[in-house]
């Protein structure tokens, strides 16, 4: 510190010196510049007095020997003539016609220039006037005359600025020992400082680092203890095992998952679980090696993951993975029922088409056999136009395009589509609207009134009625399908807006249900983060609500 502190007074002092001789030099450039300008004008003015008293030219030569020796006067007649210079031969030089000072004399009487000069070889100051008989007087100075000034001067400069080195480095030296001193008197266990007033703010600051790092330790041990809270709160089992196969940590969860207590923590991985593949598997992760299974325990389907860590060690995380498997087997069971249900109408297309294309259909029952065809077809048709609708619902998610969506104008839509299909089946739609305005997706709105109302319509009773109700609910929108028709029985309330799954099935098939229609209704609300409320009783009717 103490050598830190003079190298930096040292610095310092270097750059004032540096800087001031710079700053120093500059000026007296300047003023010596402009001295030997004045000199080499008031020499001029005096020669010209001379020379118009005396405009003899012979006499040019014996004035100019008086002159000091560092001054070069040129003669110039009236073409550019150079009749006489004290520096060189005049015979020699070229025309000085077009030179600016001889240029300005001519015009003002008076002229200037600096330039470098060839004949010379130097930068030079001239100054010429016109005399009274027409010729120029040119008046010169050298000014390199300034630099040998500052190169005489420059060895008595170096020998002082070494001086003010020399002198700094002694007074550096011990103003450092002084504002060393009271920082070396510190003590810093007893709170003790010297009177230097300057270092209480240095002791302060200690003392404020101190209290830092004991705050510090306690957020540390705050944020161990949060992570603790989190690992023990995980719905994922964690289990940390060190180097040596001992089990470090285990969260809740795990307990829960391997069914072990608390004791379990300090005792070997093999206490965790008797399973073989669980053990071989966190035997390799101690060994380096990455492995993961999918385990059924406690009920329940686990994916189990061993991963090794940097330095020794093992992490073992279980996810629960039982939604995601019954998912799957949803999806399998899906692409059965999909399958059968595509395969029953096709199967009775083929089988009557075949009955015609063999000939063994009585005349006259040919549009018998046509209309079971097409009404196998339209079942078809609806089938696949179902399922292509519940697929873009799934698929489109979050994607879905939003808009504002008035919920009247779609029931009046869902009114005027099924009004024929009502009447066919001797029930009566009515409808009780208000203008409701929702932002979501009108194409799935729009599947959620039709499809109940078709249901309603399907499962209802001779002369029976089908109610669609659109209203405010507050902040949010109610939609209300309700039927006085068959009902659906307890058990079946829970299932009936799983995929394919019908009530009664012959009536379903009879009435050209696909079993699809209120898994579309239950994928729509859900993109809208609606509820559904069923209340159904059995030969009484049925009432869905929907809100959103």
């Amino acid at each position: 510190m103490k050598q830190r502190i003079n190298t930096n007074f040292l610095c310092v002092c270097a750059i004032a010196i540096i800087v001031t001789s710079l700053c120093l030099a500059f000026v007296f450039y300047e003023v010596f510049t402009e001295q030997m300008e004045r000199e080499v004008r008031t020499i001029a003015e005096l020669m010209e007095m001379s020379f118009n008293l005396e405009p003899d030219n012979d006499k040019y030569a014996n004035e100019v020997k008086l002159i000091n020796d560092r001054i070069r006067v040129t003669v110039i007649d009236t073409d550019g003539v150079v009749r006489y210079d004290s520096f060189t031969d005049a015979d020699d030089m070229d025309n000085h016609f077009e030179r600016p000072e001889v240029i300005q004399a001519v015009k003002t009487g008076r002229g200037e220039a600096r330039r470098y000069s060839e004949s010379l070889g130097d930068e030079t100051y001239y100054y010429a006037i016109k005399l009274n008989d027409g010729y120029i007087l040119r008046v010169s100075e050298n000014t390199d005359i300034i630099y040998r000034l500052f190169m005489r001067a420059s060895a008595s400069m170096a020998v002082i600025i070494l001086a003010c080195f020399l002198v700094t480095n002694v007074i550096t030296g011990k103003m450092t020992d002084r504002l060393i001193e009271p920082i070396n008197k510190i003590d810093l266990e007893n709170d003790i400082y010297s009177s230097y007033d300057e270092l209480a703010p240095f002791v302060h600051k200690i003392q404020t680092q101190k209290g830092e790092i004991v705050r510090q330790m306690r957020d540390i041990e705050t944020r161990a203890n949060t992570l603790t809270s989190i690992m023990q709160n995980m719905r994922e089992g964690l289990v940390l095992i060190d180097n040596k196969g001992i089990v470090v940590s285990v969260n809740n969860s795990a307990k829960a998952i391997f069914a072990v207590g608390d004791n379990i923590v300090g005792r070997n991985f093999y206490s965790l679980s008797r399973n073989h593949n669980i053990t071989e598997r966190i035997a390799g992760a101690l060994n380096g090696k990455f492995n993961d299974i999918d385990h059924i325990l406690a009920n329940k389907t686990y994916n189990i993951s061993f991963s090794p860590v940097k330095g020794g060690g093992a992490i073992i995380l279980c996810f629960d993975i039982t939604e995601q498997r019954e998912r799957e087997n949803l999806r399998r069971e899906f692409t059965a029922n999909v399958s059968h249900e595509l395969k029953t109408p096709l199967t009775t297309i083929m089988g009557y088409s075949e009955l015609m294309e063999i000939g063994m259909v009585r005349q006259g029952d040919e549009r018998e056999l046509a209309g079971k065809i097409k009404n196998e077809a339209k079942r078809l048709l609806s089938l696949i136009e179902d399922i292509i609708n519940l697929s873009e619902i799934e698929e489109s998610g979050s994607e879905a395009e939003k808009k504002d969506v008035d919920l009247e104008q779609v029931a009046l839509e869902v009114e005027r589509t099924l009004s024929a299909h009502a009447h066919n089946s001797g029930v009566k739609l009515k409808l009780d609207t208000q203008k409701v305005i929702v932002n979501g997706s009108a194409h799935m709105l729009y599947e959620i009134i039709y499809n109940l109302a078709d249901n309603a319509i399907k499962y209802n009773k001779e002369n029976g009625e089908v109610l669609i109700k659109v209203e405010k609910a507050d902040d949010k929108a109610r939609i209300i399908v309700s039927d006085n028709g068959i009902g659906i029985p307890g058990a079946d309330r829970d299932r009936v807006f799983e995929r394919f799954y019908r009530v009664d099935k012959s009536r379903s098939r009879a009435k050209g249900g696909t079993g699809l229609g209120l898994s579309i209704v239950k994928h729509a609300v859900n993109f809208h983060n609606g509820t559904i409320e069923m209340d159904s009783h059995e030969g009484k009717g049925t009432t869905i609500t929907i809100t959103i």
